[in-house]
């Protein structure tokens, strides 16, 4: 786990924005570490340069990678509350969801993300009862592929 993942699964949001994003000489992020700059801007309320610098580096990421992406911007969309932001973050879901099925992947870890961005995304609707039945399925995912943030966040 890289220092950048390991400070982002910490909680450390605003500290990974602040070197990486808001500092006067901002170190290129690239690679697999954009997911937790991605990550940080969408917990941090700041979704659109989120998107912006997914879709600059989405090309030269892994499908895990952007999987997990994806699922920080559908959670930070879902939260404001908004028409349009409710659109974005429902096809940042579809998108997961093909990019899981194209890949044929059954790895525990990205199911963990679109059960869990499904799972938040009913909860937000008020449907309670299907949001737990996600939460459940995400959880079971994040135990099976020993993803301790993933389980606890579902």
């Amino acid at each position: 786990m890289t220092d950048l993942a390991s400070r982002f699964y910490s909680g450390r949001y605003t500290e990974i924005i602040g070197e990486c994003i808001d500092s006067a000489s901002s170190p290129v992020v690239a690679g697999e570490d954009v997911v937790f700059v991605v990550g940080s801007l969408a917990f941090l309320s700041r979704a659109s340069e989120a998107e912006t610098l997914l879709a600059m580096n989405e090309p030269n990421m892994r499908d895990e990678s952007v999987v997990e992406a994806r699922y920080y911007l559908a959670t930070s969309w879902r939260r404001m509350r908004t028409r349009e932001s409710g659109r974005k973050s429902r096809n940042a879901l579809i998108a997961i969801a093909r990019t899981i099925r194209s890949a044929q992947s059954s790895d525990p870890r990205q199911l963990f993300f679109l059960y869990c961005g499904l799972a938040f995304y009913r909860y937000v609707d008020g449907r309670y009862f299907r949001a737990l039945e996600w939460a459940q399925k995400a959880y079971d995912c994040a135990f099976k592929s020993g993803f301790a943030f993933g389980r606890l966040v579902a």
